[in-house]
């Protein structure tokens, strides 16, 4: 996706040209390219800059939607070939996917509509994906609380420490702030 990484001054910039974010057009990264570093430029993004190792392509919404487009090129078939067409000098580090080699891709465009249906579909998707991940960590966090209730051990809650301490590391194998913790202390002791 896109993100915001640096702000830099004219006088620190070290491209000779910077071109100004396009709403809704598709971006990717040349460098990174084979990584499926593609992606539609946010709203949001709009007055932000960057360099020529980032082209964007402007889609013609009356043949496809960015989001389809987008779709296409984060497939595994495309990204190998992605892969395959991408130049330079240091195997997979330097490699470059140039824009001529992007224009050039033919790619199935379905009607409209049934663009509208993928996208949809894959929307509907990651919701889900995120839904489950949520309630995965969920009950990881839970499981590890109830094991130990099941064994008797109390979790104490977290109770942060502010100032200095000082240990004989002579004494102690471990030496970071979480082992001196009071609420690990707590629960090293019912262990």
């Amino acid at each position: 996706g896109i993100f915001h990484r640096e702000t830099v001054l004219g006088n620190e910039q070290s491209a000779s040209y910077l071109h100004p974010l396009i709403p809704r057009s598709i971006i990717y990264n040349r460098l990174f390219a084979w990584m499926e570093s593609f992606a539609v430029v946010p709203k949001e993004f709009s007055g932000f800059y960057v360099s020529s190792e980032f082209p964007q392509f402007e889609i013609d919404e009356t043949i496809a939607l960015q989001e389809y487009v987008y779709l296409l090129f984060i497939t595994r078939k495309i990204i190998n070939a992605v892969n395959a067409s991408s130049i330079g000098s240091a195997a997979v580090s330097r490699n470059r996917f140039k824009e001529s080699d992007f224009l050039n891709f033919k790619v199935p465009i379905p009607p409209l509509p049934v663009q509208r249906k993928i996208v949809e579909h894959w929307e509907k998707a990651k919701e889900k994906f995120s839904s489950a991940e949520d309630l995965i960590q969920d009950i990881q966090q839970n499981s590890d609380i109830e094991m130990l209730e099941r064994i008797e051990i109390k979790v104490p809650p977290v109770m942060p420490r502010k100032g200095k301490f000082f240990i004989t590391l002579r004494q102690n194998d471990r030496w970071d702030t979480l082992f001196f913790r009071e609420d690990f202390i707590l629960l090293e002791k019912q262990i």
